[in-house]
């Protein structure tokens, strides 16, 4: 156990000094862009010599062309090599915090599936409806449809949140993992909503047996499989 926190206390601190490193890197942008720009004033100045050699048909374009092609070189060579060292800290970065991340997206994603268990139904009352022919009972019920998809959405959003971490330390992943966690026992799939439907939407938002369920999953994965098998003749 000890080494194990050992590993983890030494990626931790690795992870820091990357993020201070990219920092850095990133505060030294502008200063980049500098280097770059006077590197490109001076290819401008060799290009429209050049045009003008070249257009007299001057035996002095040669060694301009040369001089030319040598500025382009150092001019983005100067951009290369910030962004060679920009991905390089980033790959370093991301091989400590993608595994924290991966792991908190799968197991979020089967939370979100989980949530779905929570579905609440209650059927209250079935009343004639005189105002449409067309639907001649109506049904009221109770559900919390709305609530769980506030739910499924707020697991999105942090799920999202905690990926957009990639380049953070694994201190502030974790720190935001917590939270999550601590957010997620305190959120609200039990609100229910009243609504009047119709009986045939009444017996579909009815909750299903497992059993059920899994025939009915069992059994869309059968015809996607066949008609997969038709596609493919």
């Amino acid at each position: 156990m000890k080494a194990l926190k050992d590993l983890f206390d030494s990626q931790e601190r690795e992870s820091v000094r990357l993020v201070e490193e990219l920092e850095q890197h990133m505060a030294a942008r502008s200063h980049m862009q500098k280097e770059y720009d006077t590197a490109d004033e001076r290819c401008i100045e060799l290009a429209r010599e050049l045009a003008g050699l070249r257009l007299a048909e001057s035996p002095r374009a040669m060694p301009v062309e040369v001089e030319l092609k040598k500025a382009r070189f150092l001019r983005d060579n100067v951009k290369y090599r910030w962004t060679h060292k920009l991905d390089k800290l980033r790959r370093e970065l991301e091989m400590l915090t993608t595994p924290v991340i991966t792991d908190f997206h799968l197991a979020w994603l089967e939370k979100a599936k989980q949530i779905s268990s929570r579905y609440k139904f209650q059927r209250l009352e079935k009343k004639h409806n005189p105002f449409n022919d067309r639907l001649a009972y109506t049904v009221t019920v109770k559900h919390n449809v709305a609530a769980l998809d506030r739910a499924k959405v707020w697991i999105f959003e942090q799920i999202a949140a905690v990926r957009a971490l990639n380049f953070s330390t694994l201190g502030a992943i974790k720190e935001k993992i917590a939270q999550c966690e601590l957010e997620f026992h305190g959120i609200d799939t039990d609100s229910l909503e009243i609504a009047e439907v119709s009986e045939s939407t009444a017996a579909d938002m009815k909750p299903i047996s497992p059993a059920v369920a899994a025939y009915r999953e069992n059994l869309g994965n059968l015809n996607d499989r066949i008609s997969q098998l038709e596609r493919g003749k």
